[in-house]
């Protein structure tokens, strides 16, 4: 089964040999519990161990929400991701994709 409101095939592939479901699926997830995982500490107390959690923290946070945004967007065809995927491979209600664009 697939939810009609996200799936847009496994055909097209990303990058890599990786389909935009897999990216959907592998991206964001790892990226929020980076974040709820990894501390970080103010600035003017950091050493050199801090820095580097504060990158992998940061890092987890370019995973949530750049790759979030960027995979909702070829879901539902918003601005420049457009013509990624095929208009008749998107399954969703056309009557809340204003909604999800106006989120995004």
């Amino acid at each position: 089964t697939s939810l009609r409101n996200v799936y847009i095939g496994d055909d097209d592939v990303a990058c890599c040999g990786i389909s935009w479901v897999s990216l959907r699926q592998y991206v964001p997830a790892p990226g929020m519990m980076m974040l709820s995982a990894i501390p970080t500490v103010p600035a003017a107390q950091a050493d050199a161990l801090d820095y580097f959690c504060i990158a992998l923290h940061l890092f987890g946070a370019l995973l949530m929400f750049v790759g979030y945004f960027i995979v909702e967007a070829v879901a539902i065809g918003w601005g420049p991701f457009k013509n990624v995927i095929p208009e008749e491979k998107r399954q969703y209600d056309h009557k809340v994709v204003w909604l999800r664009k106006t989120w995004l």
